[in-house]
C-alpha cells in the first residue's frame, strides 16, 4: 500500500504515483525523429502533443525525457498525470506545484508555498490566477534551473479558470521553463498566437503514426511476428500507423497459423477494430488473466494489494508483472513498478467487456471494495468517487461528511459540491452536516440569500425539542451563523439574541464556532457604542483563537481590537496591537495570507495618522493586493477606503477614485451588508467633498441619509463627516449645535478617538464664527487627548483653518512642542502642494481650493462668462456652476464680484 504524500502548506493528500515519469520499455521503437524535433523546441515556450488515443502520447514523452538526461546542461521534469478528480482548480493547482517540488532545486527553494498558502486562505472560493500564480512564477524565475513541466492526459480538463491559469502561465513563463502538454483534442489555449510568435512545437496524429519501417521493426521485432513486407504494409495502411491498432493486431496474430487470411479480413473503423481485436485479445488469454483484467479495469491506478482487494486473491503484484511482461497495455508509474496503469482505451473496452459479463452488483461489489481500499489509505477523493458509481450514496455521504470541512480549508468547493450534486437530493438534505460545511463559507462571504435556504433546510432535519447532543451541536452552528448574518445586516438585538443561543448549544470545545459568537457579540455592542463588553467579547475571541491554534482567529481578533482602541483614542496601544498581529503571522509563515493584507491596511491606516504617508500607501497597496484572493468583503472593501483616504491626502485624485469605485462595486455585490454600506457611503462623501465642493457633497449626504442610522457608533461617525459638510456650506450654527451634542455622547461613552475629531472641529467652526474663545478651549481639549498618542492627520486634515488655530494656540502657549510638530507638518505640505499658495488671508479657508477650481477663479478675474469658461476648460456649463458654487463656499461669498475681491485679498490671484 502506498502512503500519500501530504504537502507542507496545505496538508492536501497528494497521490504521488501521479507525480511520477513513467518508465519506458526498452523493447519499444524508439522514436528518434520525434525525439529530436521535441529537443529542437525546448527553446520555445510549449510543446503540444494533440491525437486522439492509441497514437503513444504519453510514451514518446517518456523516451524524450529519458533522452533530456543527456542533454547539456541537464533539463530536469516535473510530470503531473491527470485525471478528472484534477478538474478543480484548487486540486489541480495543488498538484502541479506539488510536481514542480519534485524537481530538488525548487523544492529546497521553497516554490509554490506561498501559493499554496493562498489557496489555504481563500476558501471557500480559489483565488484569481494571476494572484496565485504571479508569486509562484516569481519563484521559479528565481531559481537558475531549466527544467519541463509535463502535464499529461490534459483534455481531462474542463475548467475554464485552469485553462486561464495555464494561459497566464505560458504568457508570464520564466526562459528557464518548458511546458508540454500531452492531449486528444487542442485546449483553449492561446495556440495560434503561440505558433504566430514562433513559440509552439506541435506534434499531431500524422506525426505520431508509425512509418512502414518502424511498423515492421514493432510487429517483426518487439512482438515477435515473422510478418511478409505485404503483409506489413497492409496493416500499416489499414490501421493508419496507429500504434494501438498494430499492437493489437499483433497480439491477436499470436500462435495463429491464419496470418495472411486474418489480416485480410482487418478493416473498418478503429473504434470497431478496436472492440473486435481486444475481444482477440482478451479471449486468448487465461481465464484467470480475463477475469483480473476486468475486475480491475474500473482503477485508474493499480497497484498489487488494491488488486488484491478487488479480486480476492494475494496474486496482484505477480498479475501485473506477468501483464507487463506480455505488453498487455500497461504502463508502469513508478521505477519499483509498484504502481502501474492500463493504456486509457484499453482500460475502456474492458469496462465495456465487464459490463456485458458481469451484473450489476458485481461490479457495484468491486467499486465498493476499491472505495474501501482508498478509504483505508487516506485518500478520500478517490474513495468517494468509487462510493458515488456504485451508488453507494449513504456511504458517499458518510465519506464526505467527515471531510467537507478539509475540502472547504483548502479551497476544495468546486469538487465538494460536485459530490453533493451527485447524491440525491433527499439524502444530501437529510445530511446536516453537509449543509453547515456549505453555509459556513458562504456565510463568511456574506452571502445571505444562499445561506438561508441551507439553514432551514437542517432546521427541518433537526428538532429542536429535546436534542440529542450532535442536534444540539448541529442547531448551535445555524445559531452562530445567523449572528454573524444579523450583524451584517444591522441586526444588532437579534445578533445577541442568536450567540447567546449559539453559546447555549454547543460545546466548549467547539472553538472556532464559539470564536464567531465572541465575534458577533463584539460587533453589536461596538455598533452599540459599549465598548467595554465590545472589548471583552473581542479578548475572549482572541484567547479561543489561541486555544485552539487558529491564526486568522488570533490576527483577526488583535486587528479588531486595534480598531477598538482607535475609537477610544489610544493610537500607540493600537499600533502595538496591529504589529503583534503582524509578527503573529510572520512566524506561522502567512506571509502571503488574505489575513495578512487585512493587518497590512490596519497598519497603513494607523499610519497615516502619524503621518508617515509614504509607509501607509506602501503598505494598503500590498496589504489591498493580499487580500484580492481573500475575496472577504468587507475586509476587501475596508482595504480599498483606507487606500483611497491615503491617496486623496496625497492629491492622487485618480487613484483615489479608483480606489473608491473598486469598494463601491463590492458594496453592490452586498447591498444588505450594513457595516460595509456604511464603510463605503463615509469614503464617498469625504471624496467628494475634497474633490466636488460643498454642494456635491451636501447632495450626495442627503441622497445617502448620512447619519439616520439606527446604530450609535455608525450615526456618530456619519454625524462628524456630516459635520464637516455643514462647514464647508457655511452652515456654522447648525454644525456647532449638532458637534456639541456629539461631544457630549463621545466622551460619555469614552470614545476619545471620536472625540479628538469633533472637538478639532468645533474649533474651525468656532473660529470660522468668530468666537475665539471658544474655538481655543475645543482645540485645548483636542490637543490634550491627541498629544499622547501622536495624532496627527486629524488635525492637518482640516486644513488652513486649523493652521491659523495652531499659531494662535502657540501663541498662547498651548501644547507647544505639540504644536510645533502641526505646524511643521503643514508648512512641509504647503511647500509641496500645488493646491492654493500660503498666505496669512489663506489661512480662514476651510477646505483648499483644488487646480480646477483656481483655474475657474483664475477665469473669473479675468473677467470671461460661463460659456467663455467651458469652453477654455473644455466642460460643461453646469460644470462650470458647479465649481463657481464651490468656490463661493470656500471663499465665503456668494457672487463672482465678491470671490474675485476675497481671492485678492487672500493671494489666489
Amino acid at each position: 500500500m502506498e502512503t500519500p504524500s501530504f504537502d507542507r502548506a496545505q496538508d492536501v493528500p497528494l497521490l504521488a504515483t501521479k507525480l511520477y515519469v513513467p518508465s519506458t520499455r526498452p523493447e519499444l521503437i524508439p522514436r528518434l525523429r520525434l525525439v529530436e524535433q521535441l529537443n529542437e523546441g525546448l527553446h520555445r515556450k510549449m510543446t503540444l502533443i494533440s491525437a486522439p488515443a492509441g497514437f503513444g502520447k504519453t510514451t514518446l514523452l517518456s523516451e524524450w525525457i529519458a533522452d533530456c538526461s543527456w542533454l547539456e546542461p541537464e533539463v530536469r521534469v516535473a510530470w503531473l498525470s491527470l485525471d478528472e478528480g484534477d478538474d478543480d482548480l484548487a486540486r489541480f493547482l495543488a498538484y502541479l506545484i506539488g510536481a514542480l517540488q519534485t524537481i530538488p532545486s525548487l523544492g529546497e527553494a521553497g516554490v509554490g508555498e506561498s501559493a499554496l498558502a493562498m489557496l489555504q486562505a481563500s476558501r471557500p472560493q480559489p483565488p484569481p490566477v494571476e494572484t496565485i500564480l504571479t508569486p509562484l512564477i516569481n519563484e521559479i524565475a528565481a531559481v537558475p534551473i531549466a527544467f519541463i513541466l509535463v502535464l499529461d492526459d490534459y483534455h481531462l480538463i474542463q475548467t475554464q479558470p485552469i485553462h486561464d491559469a495555464i494561459a497566464f502561465l505560458l504568457d508570464h513563463l520564466p526562459s528557464s521553463m518548458h511546458l508540454a502538454l500531452a492531449t486528444r483534442a487542442d485546449p483553449p489555449l492561446p495556440i495560434a498566437r503561440l505558433r504566430g510568435q514562433g513559440q509552439l512545437i506541435e506534434l499531431r496524429q500524422t506525426d505520431l503514426r508509425f512509418t512502414p519501417e518502424e511498423a515492421t521493426r514493432f510487429l517483426n521485432r518487439v512482438m515477435g511476428l515473422s510478418l511478409l513486407a505485404e503483409d506489413i504494409a497492409a496493416l500499416e495502411s489499414r490501421t493508419e500507423g496507429w500504434i494501438v491498432g498494430l499492437q493489437l493486431a499483433a497480439l491477436s496474430l499470436q500462435d495463429r497459423a491464419d496470418t495472411h487470411e486474418f489480416i485480410t479480413a482487418f478493416t473498418g473503423e478503429h473504434h470497431y477494430v478496436l472492440e473486435y481485436l481486444i475481444e482477440e485479445v482478451v479471449r486468448r488469454q487465461p481465464k484467470p488473466v480475463q477475469r483480473f483484467l476486468m475486475q480491475t479495469s474500473i482503477l485508474d491506478r493499480l497497484c498489487g494489494p488494491l488488486c488484491n482487494a478487488l479480486t480476492d486473491e494475494s496474486d496482484g503484484e505477480a498479475m501485473l508483472a506477468h501483464l507487463r511482461q506480455r505488453n498487455l497495455f500497461i504502463l508502469p508509474l513508478d521505477d519499483e513498478y509498484r504502481w502501474y496503469r492500463y493504456h486509457h482505451l484499453f482500460a475502456d473496452l474492458l469496462g465495456n467487456l465487464l459490463r456485458k459479463e458481469w451484473s450489476s452488483k458485481h461490479i457495484q461489489e468491486l467499486h465498493l471494495r476499491a472505495c474501501k481500499w482508498y478509504e483505508e489509505s487516506g485518500l478520500i477523493s478517490e474513495a468517494v468517487n468509487h462510493a458515488l458509481t456504485a451508488k453507494d450514496f449513504e456511504r458517499a455521504a458518510q465519506l464526505i461528511e467527515r471531510n467537507s470541512l478539509a475540502m472547504v480549508t483548502r479551497g476544495e468547493l468546486v469538487t465538494l459540491l460536485r459530490w453533493i450534486d451527485a447524491l440525491p437530493k433527499d439524502l444530501a438534505h437529510s445530511r446536516p452536516w453537509l449543509c453547515i460545511h456549505q453555509a459556513w463559507p458562504l456565510t463568511f462571504a456574506g452571502k445571505a440569500d444562499a445561506v438561508e435556504p441551507l439553514l432551514r433546510q437542517i432546521e427541518q432535519q433537526v428538532s429542536p425539542a429535546d436534542p440529542t447532543p450532535e442536534h444540539k451541536e448541529i442547531l448551535g452552528d445555524v445559531a452562530a451563523m445567523r449572528a454573524m448574518l444579523a450583524t451584517m445586516r444591522g441586526d444588532m438585538s437579534q445578533a445577541v439574541d442568536l450567540a447567546c443561543q449559539a453559546d447555549k448549544l454547543l460545546p466548549a470545545g467547539s472553538l472556532d464556532q464559539r470564536s464567531i459568537i465572541s465575534f458577533a457579540l463584539a460587533s453589536a455592542y461596538y455598533a452599540e457604542g459599549d465598548l467595554v463588553k465590545a472589548n471583552q467579547a473581542l479578548t475572549e475571541k482572541l484567547e479561543m483563537g489561541r486555544a485552539s491554534d487558529n491564526l486568522w482567529t488570533v490576527v483577526r481578533s488583535l486587528c479588531d481590537l486595534a480598531d477598538l482602541r482607535l475609537v477610544q483614542g489610544r493610537l500607540q496601544d493600537a499600533v502595538d496591537l496591529v504589529q503583534a498581529a503582524l509578527q503573529q503571522a510572520k512566524q506561522r509563515g502567512g506571509r502571503q495570507f488574505g489575513t495578512v493584507g487585512y493587518v497590512l491596511v490596519k497598519l497603513g491606516e494607523l499610519l497615516y495618522e502619524r503621518n508617515d504617508l509614504a509607509a501607509a500607501t506602501d503598505y494598503a497597496l500590498e496589504g489591498v493586493g493580499l487580500m484580492q484572493p481573500w475575496q472577504q468583503p468587507y475586509e476587501l472593501a475596508s482595504g480599498y477606503t483606507a487606500l483611497a483616504a491615503i491617496l486623496q491626502t496625497q492629491n492622487d485624485v485618480k487613484g483615489a477614485l479608483e480606489a473608491l469605485q473598486n469598494a463601491t462595486k463590492i458594496q453592490a455585490q452586498h447591498p444588505h451588508y450594513c457595516k460595509l454600506g456604511h464603510l463605503v457611503k463615509l469614503c464617498r462623501i469625504r471624496l467628494c467633498l475634497a474633490q466636488n465642493g460643498p454642494e456635491d457633497a451636501a447632495h450626495q449626504a442627503m441622497d445617502a441619509r448620512l447619519g439616520e442610522t439606527d446604530l450609535p457608533v455608525f450615526r456618530e461617525q456619519e454625524q462628524v463627516v456630516l459635520a464637516r459638510v455643514r462647514i464647508a456650506e457655511g452652515k456654522l450654527n447648525e454644525v456647532l449645535q449638532l458637534l456639541n451634542q456629539l461631544a457630549k455622547g463621545a466622551e460619555a461613552g469614552e470614545r476619545f478617538g471620536h472625540l479628538i475629531e469633533i472637538q478639532a472641529l468645533q474649533a474651525v467652526a468656532a473660529e470660522l464664527q468668530g468666537d475665539a474663545a471658544r474655538a481655543m478651549t475645543a482645540l485645548k481639549k483636542a490637543l490634550t487627548i491627541g498629544e499622547p498618542e501622536g495624532y496627527v492627520r486629524v488635525f492637518v486634515d482640516l486644513g488652513t483653518s486649523m493652521t491659523r488655530l495652531l499659531q494662535q494656540a502657540t501663541a498662547r502657549g498651548i501644547a507647544s512642542d505639540y504644536v510645533s510638530q502641526l505646524l511643521a507638518v503643514f508648512g512641509t505640505e504647503e511647500t509641496e502642494s500645488a493646491a492654493v499658495p500660503a498666505s496669512p488671508g489663506a489661512a480662514s479657508l476651510v477646505e483648499l481650493l483644488t487646480e480646477r477650481e483656481l483655474e475657474v477663479l483664475r477665469l473669473i478675474g479675468e473677467g470671461h462668462s460661463n460659456q467663455d469658461i467651458a469652453t477654455a476648460l473644455v466642460i460643461t456649463i453646469n460644470t462650470v456652476k458647479k465649481h463657481a458654487s464651490s468656490i463661493y463656499g470656500k471663499l465665503g461669498v456668494h457672487s463672482r464680484t465678491q470671490a474675485v475681491v476675497r481671492a485678492q485679498e487672500l493671494g489666489l490671484l
